[in-house]
């Protein structure tokens, strides 16, 4: 007993893992299928209404058949019991009628079915004219849409190409002033070599108008000391200088006499 109470709790536990390992299918929604409104037009209201009407005739006339064929009916029983001609030609004109009916419903039919099919078309051409302005709605729709993208395609391609153009624009200017500062540094130096150049010989030719100046106001003063210092001071002056002369030996004058020199030279030969 306790074993046949284990298995069936082991085959309970094997069908609960079966069932909770098998998923439920979810349930697929059916789309619904929505049928397209019918395109009326003038056309298919005419054929509408010719069908309308040779339907309505063609019920008249099966009515008038059925009506004949129970009058024809009777006329029959009514020649077969009387036997008079009379009778047998009013039966004869009956079933005449009736056939003639017949024929009538038949041509109906047929008128019918012609009508069915011109309606047919009409709808047909209806359909076809709605599904071409409807096709060039959306195609206008749609080329409206793609207009539309390909501006603001056109203005990130546009922005794009921009940003990229200025960006190798720059790139190329910063290059030439480059060029531009290296060409105008050499000018400035080589400006600025040629002021301190003209600067440099201004001041040397200033220098030497100040040196000449110099002397000559050096040798005015010393002649206006010696003529201010009347002739003994001369003459001591000049017998210093024949001493000194004698005791230092006689030097070549190298290139110009001072004028000092030439001075000196002059007033010993005018005392002489």
């Amino acid at each position: 007993m306790a074993k046949a109470n284990r298995t069936a709790s082991k085959a309970k536990a094997k069908k609960k893992s079966v069932r909770s390992k098998v998923r439920a299918k979810p349930v697929v929604a059916k789309a619904r299928t929505t049928r397209a409104a019918p395109v009326v037009t003038p056309a298919v209201t005419k054929a509408e209404e010719a069908l309308a009407k040779l339907q309505g005739s063609i019920t008249s006339e099966r009515n008038n058949v059925v009506a004949l064929r129970k009058k024809t009916e009777a006329a029959r029983t009514k020649a077969a019991k009387s036997g008079k001609a009379s009778d047998k030609n009013a039966a004869k004109r009956a079933a005449a009628a009736v056939t003639k009916a017949n024929q009538k419903v038949r041509d109906l039919r047929v008128k019918a079915n012609e009508a069915k099919t011109r309606l047919l078309i009409a709808k047909a051409d209806a359909n076809v004219k709605a599904t071409e302005s409807t096709i060039a709605a959306k195609t206008e729709a749609r080329a409206k849409s793609l207009a539309e993208k390909a501006e603001i395609d056109l203005a990130k391609a546009v922005a794009a190409f921009e940003e990229k153009w200025r960006k190798k624009r720059a790139v190329a200017d910063s290059r030439k002033l480059k060029v531009v500062a290296r060409k105008l540094k050499a000018k400035t130096k080589a400006a600025a070599k040629k002021q301190l150049a003209k600067v440099k010989t201004v001041q040397k030719k200033a220098a030497a108008k100040a040196r000449t100046a110099e002397r000559k106001a050096q040798v005015k003063a010393r002649i206006a000391e010696r003529k201010a210092a009347g002739p003994a001071t001369r003459r001591k002056a000049a017998g210093g200088a024949r001493v000194a002369a004698r005791k230092t030996p006689a030097r070549k004058a190298v290139g110009r006499k001072s004028p000092g020199r030439k001075a000196a030279g002059r007033r010993a030969s005018a005392r002489r």
